[in-house]
Order: C-alpha cells, then structure tokens, then sequence
C-alpha cells in the first residue's frame, strides 16, 4: 500500500492523489475505487494500491487514514 494526500476531487466523482513518495507520479481515481461513500476532502489521507492504466498511473482500493 502506497499513503498520500488527496489533491483534487471534483463534484464529477473523481480526483487525484499526490504520494507521499515523491518519486511517484499523482495518481487519479474514482469514487468506486474507495472504500468508503462519501467523497473525500482535499487533504485528507489515504491509502492505496497504486496501478497503471491507459492514461497513466491509477490508485484503487483506496482508504481514508488518521
């Protein structure tokens, strides 16, 4: 599991995490990619499995953490 900082989310469902690992490129995802129903605020923490899709780096399994 990669942690993070969630940078963006709009009202589309749909955002974009920044890794605390720097070397790592922001991540988008989708609401249905989260664990949880409620959309996320930016600067809350997170957790998530970093993948690769067709337009670049994709986060899934996301969580909310303290």
């Amino acid at each position: 599991m990669t942690s993070g900082t969630v940078k963006m989310f709009s009202e589309k469902k749909f955002g974009f995490i920044r890794p605390d690992d720097k070397s790592l490129p922001d991540a988008f995802f989708h609401l249905s990619d989260c664990e949880f129903d409620v959309a996320p605020r930016v600067g809350e923490r997170v957790e998530f499995e970093l993948g690769a899709s067709n337009r670049g780096p994709r986060a899934s399994t996301v969580r909310l953490i303290d």
